[in-house]
């Protein structure tokens, strides 16, 4: 088959059609709110991917699990399967750039042949800068001759089986994923209807000392949601703020299996409905990112519990051991047999 280099045009127009089903992607989560926490759950597979590339690989392999370039699988010992074909991604071009005495920075083409001397010399240093995208590939596992047995080596993922997950840990590894970003959790009475807030000035979170878990959990999610996203001042609207903390909590709560209130979700729906395709864009991409990086901390709190569990019981079992041994030896030596 012959291959048919892209045109400039083509491979710009590629580049838009992808970014368009993006956004198209983005608002159907205004739509069906339920839905977000799907890709939370799949973009934690992925952690070190973008946010668009990691639309870009569920929208092509919904059960992907984990991913790699060509070259890469090559220098991992595997290859890709024949006939398989690869997963769009951007990839970011960088171009080399110089800096003149004017403070501003130019394109290695730009350079005088005094400056291209100079450069070679190493007294002009270079530096990379980002000067756009191009559509890359990466292969799934499933489409590499990866041994399945193999597949937990690569992979790495640590899953919690734990079938007693209660509200406190959930709150307990919420309040060490607030303690790892330096916020202030404090239970105390708080005043008027308000179940607790955050004040960006002290950087710090007072809780409802009068809540139940459940309301517990989700309130201090959505101020959690407040801190990582509006500790620093932003042109967003309160009301922009509130529906970003809001959704958080919703996403969360449901990564958990805890059913988000149908009022949550109304909230997100109608208030979606008033942004243009960019601002819903924006707050999304960034109520996703939170939503990841906070479960990721309380499964981080839990994964540590479990395996705390894990040493005691080990340890315990093994003092038992150590004491059946004790009183075994102990009864050897005082039994004396006749002679």
């Amino acid at each position: 088959m012959t291959y048919n280099k892209k045109s400039l045009d083509e491979k710009k127009e590629e580049l838009k059609q992808i970014t368009e089903m993006i956004r198209d992607k983005v608002k159907q989560y205004y739509e069906k709110p339920e839905n977000i926490v799907d890709f939370v759950t799949f973009s934690r597979k992925f952690y070190h991917y973008s946010f668009n590339n990691r639309q870009l690989i569920q929208s092509q392999m919904p059960a992907s699990g984990f991913v790699a370039s060509y070259t890469d699988w090559k220098k991992k010992g595997y290859s890709v399967n024949k006939g398989e074909k690869g997963l769009k991604i951007f990839q970011p071009v960088t171009k080399q750039v110089f800096q003149r005495s004017n403070k501003n920075w130019y394109s290695i083409y730009e350079a005088t042949k005094h400056e291209k001397k100079m450069i070679k010399d190493k007294k002009i240093p270079l530096k990379n800068e980002y000067a756009g995208s191009k559509i890359g590939h990466v292969f799934d596992i499933s489409q590499t001759n990866v041994p399945i047995k193999d597949y937990p080596t690569i992979i790495k993922r640590l899953v919690i089986s734990d079938t007693d997950r209660t509200y406190q840990k959930y709150i307990d590894g919420a309040k060490e994923y607030a303690k790892n970003k330096t916020v202030k959790v404090t239970d105390e009475k708080v005043e008027g209807i308000a179940n607790g807030f955050y004040s960006p000035s002290t950087h710090s979170i007072t809780m409802s000392n009068q809540l139940d878990s459940q309301n517990y959990f989700s309130t201090l999610i959505h101020e959690l949601a407040h801190s990582q996203l509006h500790q620093k001042k932003t042109t967003l609207t309160t009301e922009e703020k509130e529906v970003q903390a809001e959704t958080t909590a919703s996403v969360v709560l449901q990564f958990y299996g805890i059913e988000a209130t149908e009022g949550s979700l109304s909230y997100i729906k109608d208030y979606g409905s008033k942004l243009t395709e960019e601002k819903q864009y924006d707050l999304m991409k960034d109520t996703i990112e939170t939503a990841v990086d906070i479960t990721q901390g309380i499964d981080d709190y839990l994964i540590s519990l479990k395996k705390n569990k894990e040493i005691d019981t080990e340890k315990r079992n093994s003092e038992k051991l150590s004491d059946f041994k004790n009183e075994k030896d102990s009864k050897t030596a005082q039994y004396q047999p006749e002679r």
